[in-house]
């Protein structure tokens, strides 16, 4: 298994293609691909249409719902009929759709006629709705309008307590349950509006009670309930922060969305039971729901060709909502105690532990376990303490995001990709937790000095700290820190402490250096290695390939930068821009290459330079503007990104140095400038100032100029480009 597999920077490759690809090289058809902690069908649809068999596993009733929902859609006329179903029974002698509609009816602002409101905006501080969008059953309308006051007041006249909010709570938790009680009457309160609750208790009571002698379609309303329960709660609106949205529950029923197709034939097993059983047509797919360590055990071992998907992520917020959600779509008794994880990471990591230790051993000896996320660093290092003792890490592919962190310190996460064996570790010998903490202070050091060296540029404190708990991981240490610690000692927490302590010591001692402006925020070495910074070598494969194809993919990019070395996707992107031209999505040419661009540069600088009054020649650098015999402005054209190729020489004080930059390379220089502090450094102590082509072509061929213009158009950011300082002789 190799990192070179790690997705790419953008969309041109789904979820499901790059699984896909993942399946075709590590299984053979008919091979089982286990699927723990799903949360989508991209995995399964990918293993299905390679003919391979796929078990999902997922902890609740209303994932195991959801995900059924996508993978055996009711069909279109089940639909309507359920919807129909529903919509005839009557609520105080109303049938149901009108009445329901009913409590969110408004006024057309265009005919005047009532119809129901699709959403209505609250102004969280008038408590009370501002605005409202609908489509007039009358008219046609379709938009938004302000709320009138016949809306406010018909959206107050609910209690916030009503008869529906006790219904909903006692059927979510009874009396005796007191924490559970809690838990739900919190997230009624604060998630639902009254209206809204009003709403779903009618359609619950009649889901679970009207329409139970009809199994299909109550299992279709299940479906749109639950999508109703999570569209339907109080959320910010997409464009403004400060408004709330309240959606019409019916309009989010009727407007469920509808399943994707999977294109390959779907025989869904009613239990792993039945799954495993060999028959001459088996089932290809089963979906069980329960505690995944649970379920493991009732697998067989070494059945399995691969483990795929994401670690579940420290969640309390989501997983309380898939209890609720389990409980209010099947009844309080479908899901376990209504409470939050408790113990936090700790407890976190044990239970993944104690899950992967389960699911491991359904592995053929020769599979592969391969979890993909993006995430925080916590997750990650969660990953590799959890699977230490049970499974040996065969590769870790990280891509950092491109943000300048906020101190030596700042974790900030990014794209995860980690691959393991089945071969179970050693045990580890017994150590004293004094020699074990030294240990991984040396470990941590002797990673980050190894990835900066590998990398050749100075790197923030996620790329450290993911390589020194790979290096824990990669050796005995992280196994010993997950086995021979006393039981009252967090060891995710003994081992991050002591990382932390041996990089401090080794800034302290000179070892590592920090670097950044004001605030250090990045790592480095006391001497920079021989290498090529990572970022000069990633374009130097970028050129080349542009160079000798026709067409290239980001895919083809990456499989030429692995594991440690593999860049932030804005890079990638910004080069791909730099260099080339996207000819479809996810397919790059070289982009013609202008030969009279610097001849048109050179004749701007002289121009300018004659009309603000400069004596103008060259020398030194491509222009140089002087006075009083003397350069005093000096002038040097980009046309690479490689740094190591720009002159940026150290100028005397009186001497004011600008680097001219052609559009395409603005964005690049930009992204090398946020992710190294270094070269950032080299800039101001040259006494250089970047300048963009457009601006300097502006400027020359304004009608009236001067110095102060000049100053305009100084930096990435220039002052002419902030919508305040705009003056007329720049607008196109």
């Amino acid at each position: 298994m190799s990192a070179k597999h790690l997705i790419p920077f953008d969309n041109s490759e789904s979820t499901a293609s790059f699984w896909a690809g993942i399946i075709h090289q590590h299984s053979a058809p008919g091979d089982i691909v286990l699927v723990p902690f799903a949360d989508d069908v991209a995995i399964a649809g990918a293993a299905l249409e390679q003919n391979r068999r796929v078990a999902l596993l997922v902890r609740t009733p209303s994932q195991r719902l959801r995900l059924q929902g996508r993978l055996a859609p009711t069909s279109e006329g089940g639909r309507r009929r359920a919807l129909a179903q529903l919509a005839g029974t009557t609520k105080r002698g109303t049938p149901l759709d009108r009445y329901i509609n009913d409590l969110y009816s408004t006024t057309c602002p265009h005919c005047g006629d009532p119809t129901p409101a699709t959403a209505f905006i609250w102004d969280e501080a008038r408590g009370a709705p501002v605005a409202k969008e609908l489509t007039c059953e009358a008219c046609g309308f379709h938009g938004s309008a302000p709320a009138d006051d016949t809306d406010v007041e018909r959206a107050n006249q609910i209690e916030r307590r009503g008869l529906s909010f006790w219904f909903l709570l006692e059927w979510l938790a009874d009396t005796q349950d007191t924490s559970g009680r809690e838990i739900a009457r919190r997230h009624l309160e604060t998630s639902y509006s009254p209206r809204n609750l009003t709403a779903l208790a009618d359609i619950t009571r009649k889901v679970d009670a009207e329409l139970s002698d009809d199994p299909t379609s109550q299992h279709f309303l299940r479906l749109a309930l639950l999508h109703g329960l999570d569209a339907g709660r109080r959320q910010p609106t997409s464009t403004n922060n400060e408004g709330i949205v309240e959606r019409n529950i019916w309009h989010l029923l009727t407007h469920a969305p509808t399943a994707e197709d999977i294109d390959a034939p779907i025989r869904l097993a009613a239990d792993l039971e039945s799954f495993l059983r060999e028959e001459d047509v088996p089932a290809n797919v089963v979906l069980s729901a329960g505690p995944i360590h649970q379920l493991a055990r009732q697998l067989p071992s070494e059945r399995f060709a691969l483990i795929l998907g994401a670690p579940p992520a420290l969640n309390a917020r989501a997983w309380i909502w898939e209890q609720l959600w389990s409980r209010w779509v099947f009844g309080r008794r479908a899901a376990g105690a209504l409470q939050p994880p408790i113990g936090g990471w700790p407890r976190h990591v044990r239970a993944l532990g104690v899950t992967m230790g389960a699911l491991v051993p359904a592995l053929c000896p020769d599979g592969r376990i391969l979890f993909r996320f993006q995430d925080n660093a916590d997750r990650a290092d969660a990953v590799l303490a959890a699977m230490a003792p049970h499974a040996s890490l065969d590769e870790l592919a990280y891509q950092p995001p491109l943000v300048e962190p906020a101190n030596m310190f700042a974790a900030a996460g990014g794209a995860y990709y980690v691959t393991f064996t089945p071969e179970p570790p050693a045990p580890p010998p017994d150590i004293e937790p004094p020699a074990l903490a030294t240990a991984i202070e040396t470990a941590a050091v002797d990673a980050a000095t190894d990835l900066l060296r590998a990398r050749a540029e100075p790197l923030p404190y996620a790329s450290i700290l993911t390589a020194a708990t790979t290096r824990l991981a990669r050796s005995e240490l992280l196994h010993q820190t997950m086995t021979c610690l006393d039981a009252d000692i967090s060891p995710l927490a003994f081992a991050k402490q002591h990382m932390r302590q041996g990089l401090r010591g080794a800034l302290a001692q000179g070892d590592l250096v920090a670097v950044a402006g004001h605030t250090p925020t990045h790592w480095w070495l006391p001497e920079a290695p021989p290498a090529d910074p990572l970022t000069e070598r990633v374009e130097q494969v970028v050129v080349d390939l542009l160079d000798d194809q026709e067409s290239v993919t980001t895919s083809e990019i990456y499989r030429h930068m692995k594991g440690w070395l593999v860049p932030e996707a804005e890079l990638v992107e910004a080069l791909l821009t730099a260099y080339g031209e996207e000819t479809e999505p996810g397919v790059w040419a070289r982009c013609p290459i202008d030969e009279g661009e610097r001849e048109s540069v050179e004749w701007a600088l002289r121009r300018l330079g004659e009309r603000l009054a400069f004596a103008v020649g060259a020398g030194i650098a491509d222009v140089v503007w002087g006075e009083g015999g003397r350069a005093t402005h000096v002038f040097n054209i980009v046309e690479t990104g490689r740094w190591s190729e720009v002159p940026v020489d150290v100028l005397p004080e009186s001497v004011a140095g600008y680097l001219i930059l052609p559009d395409r390379l603005v964005n690049l220089v930009r992204v090398k400038l946020l992710r190294n502090p270094l070269w950032r450094q080299t800039l101001a102590e040259g006494g250089w100032q970047l300048v963009k082509v457009r601006h300097l072509m502006a400027l020359t061929n304004a009608e009236a100029v001067d110095r102060q213009d000049f100053k305009k158009i100084l930096g990435l950011d220039p002052i002419i480009e902030q919508a305040e300082a705009q003056i007329p002789l720049f607008w196109d």
